[in-house]
């Protein structure tokens, strides 16, 4: 669910025209939808009209802006209707009247908006434009308004057209952190699990927003929707952390009830952290402690915390193992950082002599270690500020005192590792990085060009076009 939705790329009225232009602009001009909406509505054809509330249903995110942008004190304390006031009177007019006044400031203008958009909701077809709308006012602040389409939900989500529930179940996600927002994700949870099947819930797993994809995955492992197979590849997929963490540990646990540890084997060799912890754990509950152990010398510290009770499990010495590990011809990273896990400074003077290690990741990683126990030799990392490795420099500059200071060093590396740790930490404001995009150092201007919005560093495509967009594009 995109902030700012892609226009489509057809012949627009003017009307139309205007309010895709909203859209695009929303971030910047917030009350720019709202706007557009109602000049749509004054001028617009019925076939404008029809793909507003179709762009709408597509991005419910904008319903939820332009509710804010028609009433700047959203949080209000909660009252009930004055009834001694005179009935204010709803405006006629098609669906966008509609989904417009249920947005208005006037409660009693909100509430007579719910049973024409219960009636719009349970024709064939649904206006799925209109769900938004619905779904929102579950939210008001006003009890007869916020009971009224509670009521009105619940019965739309009984019917469950095809579509709507999706719909609906887009908008309270975007709600669940509002207040009185958890009653619609109660109802399009509970309308998800009715349904049969996992079509439905797929097409939810394959949205583009990470928290809708959340949403329903709870809702498919709580019902029992996903095979293990479908989680196991969620696990490795997903480009969410969290859709990944989830998927994992319910693929997890069923496959060690089913006694599936090959496949359970074949997520703890998963290139993700979180992944790779679920599956150490399931391991170790499955009693494998010896193939838990393994993962001693794994690069996340989340990994290494499960093998770290395995080895114990065993009656090993965690720390010992380490100490041994790092005296290799060649460490692993990850033993190197495992040692560090324990904070004893006696191991420290052991690691500073891995700083002088014929390879890289040896090297950065020893820094990291040293950091991370506070013994780091000042001498030693401004001397590494000079590492032919982008990889060392970057440690290097995390320990060397002054950050700032290294904003100005000779060799680029060293100003975009400086300048990236110092954002990090929100030592640089935004108008503060934007000398930096032109530096002569490419690595500068793609750490300054990545950290700032696309208005910000406009000016600066004039001046180098082809540096500022080639580095955006980019990996880093």
């Amino acid at each position: 669910m995109a902030d700012n939705p892609e226009p489509r790329r057809t012949q627009l009225s003017e009307p139309l025209a205007r309010f895709q232009d909203a859209l695009r602009s929303i971030t910047a001009h917030r009350r720019a939808p709202l706007a557009a909406a109602h000049h749509i509505d004054r001028v617009g054809s019925p076939a404008d009209i029809r793909v507003a509330l179709g762009l709408l249903a597509e991005h419910p995110s904008v319903v939820l802006r332009m509710e804010e942008a028609a009433r700047p004190d959203y949080v209000h304390p909660t009252r009930p209707l004055e009834r001694s006031a005179s009935v204010a009177a709803l405006p006629v007019g098609g669906s966008l009247t509609l989904a417009l006044s249920s947005l208005h400031a006037d409660g009693r203008i909100r509430a007579q908006t719910v049973r024409p958009l219960l009636e719009r909701l349970r024709q064939d077809p649904p206006q799925l434009g209109l769900v938004a709308f619905l779904v929102l006012r579950t939210t008001d602040w006003v009890p007869e308004v916020r009971d009224a389409a509670r009521a009105a939900l619940v019965l739309v989500l009984q019917e469950a057209p095809d579509g709507l529930v999706e719909a609906a179940a887009q908008v309270a996600v975007l709600l669940s952190r509002r207040k009185r927002g958890g009653f619609a994700g109660q109802q399009a949870r509970a309308a998800l699990l009715a349904r049969p099947g996992a079509a439905h819930l797929e097409r939810l797993l394959g949205s583009p927003d990470h928290l809708l994809r959340q949403f329903a995955l709870q809702v498919a492992v709580s019902g029992g929707r996903c095979t293990t197979e479908r989680l196991a590849a969620l696990a490795r997929d997903d480009a969410d952390r969290r859709v990944r963490e989830l998927a994992a540990e319910a693929a997890v646990r069923e496959a060690v009830w089913a006694d599936r540890l090959d496949l359970v084997r074949r997520l703890a060799a998963d290139r993700h952290p979180e992944v790779r912890a679920a599956a150490v754990t399931g391991l170790l509950r499955a009693g494998r402690t010896a193939d838990a152990a393994r993962f001693f010398d794994d690069l996340s510290p989340e990994v290494r915390a499960v093998a770290h009770e395995a080895v114990g499990r065993v009656g090993g010495d965690v720390p010992a193992h380490y100490r041994t590990a790092v005296r290799e011809a060649r460490p692993t990273p990850g033993a190197i950082l495992g040692l560090a896990d324990f904070r004893d400074r006696t191991d420290a003077a052991g690691l500073t002599e891995l700083l002088s290690h014929p390879h890289a990741d040896v090297r950065a990683a020893a820094l990291r270690a040293l950091r991370q126990l506070r013994a780091v030799p000042a001498e030693s990392a401004r001397l590494l500020l000079g590492d032919p490795s982008r990889r060392v420099v970057r440690e290097a500059v995390r320990v060397v005192p002054a950050e700032a200071e290294l904003l100005s060093h000779p060799r680029g590396q060293v100003r975009a590792a400086a300048l990236r740790a110092l954002l990090s930490l929100g030592a640089v404001p935004g108008e503060s990085v934007l000398p930096f995009l032109r530096d002569p150092s490419r690595s500068v201007v793609r750490v300054a060009a990545r950290s700032l919005s696309p208005g910000a560093r406009a000016p600066f495509l004039g001046e180098r076009p082809g540096l500022i967009r080639r580095e955006l594009s980019d990996r880093p």
